[in-house]
């Protein structure tokens, strides 16, 4: 039996980034994975700004395509929204993974893949962990183990209901195709009810999918739709593809028990706007991290991580379900009132992909509110305005996005 500080369950980017904060300060952990990396993950794979700048190293060797903007469009009407300076990064989850667990071993932690937690008993000093053909011995366990959580489940956290689902694919499109979406991501809000449809450029293929907060809907018609009727996806060959469920936060639920603590999606610290969960996740592993070492080193109680979640994530995610009751529950008037007006989804936008929250977005998108009932659509059909603004505003994202890449 080996005897650690911490065992994390889970190499997901909560987990190998919380045994980076934790191997940092010398507190001495094991990062256990069922999986052997690298391994696919379905994901539609978009950093955003903030996501970036929140990683103290560069991860230039693992982006497949800096962002410049975004389009947006919903039945027939489109927008693209630039100007707004870095707007992320697009990775493979399997590439970037692999990259966190390498920068968590170089930092002196101790990475298992391929090695599946089968068993926990909590003990009088903390837990044993059997994984594999070996048995380990903690001080504090935490589960970084995604949705579908073996360290929540088994330790009687229950099951957090409170879920939206995607279906994501990576697809081979023509080279024509490739370039026509250049560096700027695709969102049809009409693909799918209180959801959208996503195209994400890579290096040499997109990444698409549907994701939606019902969790009723048939994503596999939705997404055949989606390829079906949007031109860059017509003649497309998806070879990969994957679904699942997407734990939403901003609820009352255990993320702490005892010895034992929840992070990233094991802890439902996805927002319900866009259903994105990696730089929640991150942060959600920052915070335990700092509580895990107060507790080792001063006797803090555990405790505390469960109120700094709150206060640091619960919180935005609420706004988060607010945007999108907001957008997605309104889609007829928001879209041409919000979406639409520039000033708005450039100031959105901004909040979303920087340091600034959902509730800086939601003051930008209230303060119209008073006038959705004056809105009314105008605009193009969907070929025509791609191709028109295609082509008057195509030269200048690429020029903004040739130097998105972290320095």
């Amino acid at each position: 039996m080996k005897r650690v500080d911490v065992v994390i369950v889970g190499a997901g980017p909560a987990g190998s980034w919380l045994g980076f904060r934790l191997a940092q300060v010398g507190v001495e952990s094991v990062l256990l994975e069922k999986a052997k990396f690298p391994r696919y993950k379905a994901c539609a794979g978009g950093l955003s700004k903030k996501t970036l700048e929140f990683l103290p190293f560069s991860i230039e060797e693992v982006i497949e395509k800096s962002m410049a903007g975004a389009w947006v469009a919903y039945k027939g009407r489109e927008i693209l929204i630039h100007d707004i300076g870095v707007a992320g990064a697009m990775v493979m989850r399997e590439t970037f993974d692999k990259f966190l667990t390498q920068k968590y071993r170089e930092a002196g932690g101790s990475f298992f893949d391929g090695t599946c937690a089968t068993r926990v008993e909590e003990m009088k000093d903390g837990f044993r962990v059997d994984a594999g053909d070996e048995v380990w011995n903690c001080k504090i366990l935490v589960g970084a183990d995604g949705a579908t959580s073996f360290v929540r489940r088994v330790l009687g956290f229950g099951q957090h209901r409170d879920v939206c689902v995607a279906l994501v694919a990576e697809m081979r499109i023509p080279k024509e195709d490739m370039e026509a979406l250049g560096n700027c991501a695709y969102f049809d809000l009409s693909a799918v009810p209180h959801g959208y449809g996503w195209i994400f450029p890579k290096q040499n293929h997109v990444s698409m999918g549907i994701f939606t907060q019902r969790r009723d809907e048939n994503l596999t018609a939705r997404l055949r739709d989606f390829c079906r009727i949007h031109p860059l996806l017509r003649n497309g060959e998806i070879f990969q593809s994957k679904g699942g469920a997407l734990p939403v936060g901003g609820v009352p639920r255990p993320v702490q028990r005892d010895r034992a603590l929840l992070v990233g999606d094991a802890a439902a610290t996805v927002e319900p706007f866009l259903g994105e969960g990696i730089y929640h996740a991150l942060l959600s592993a920052d915070l335990a991290a700092d509580v895990i070492v107060q507790h080792l080193n001063y006797g803090r109680s555990l405790s505390t991580y469960a109120d700094k979640l709150e206060i640091v994530i619960d919180k935005n995610i609420r706004h988060a379900r607010q945007l999108a009751s907001l957008l997605y529950g309104h889609l007829p008037l928001a879209f041409p009132l919000l979406v639409q007006n520039r000033i708005i989804s450039r100031a959105v936008a901004r909040d979303i992909i920087g340091k600034s929250d959902f509730s800086a977005a939601l003051r930008h998108c209230l303060w119209r509110l008073p006038l959705l009932p004056l809105a009314h659509y105008r605009g193009k059909s969907r070929g025509e305005a791609f191709t028109l603004a295609r082509r008057t505003e195509r030269s200048e994202v690429e020029r903004k996005g040739q130097s998105l890449l972290p320095k």
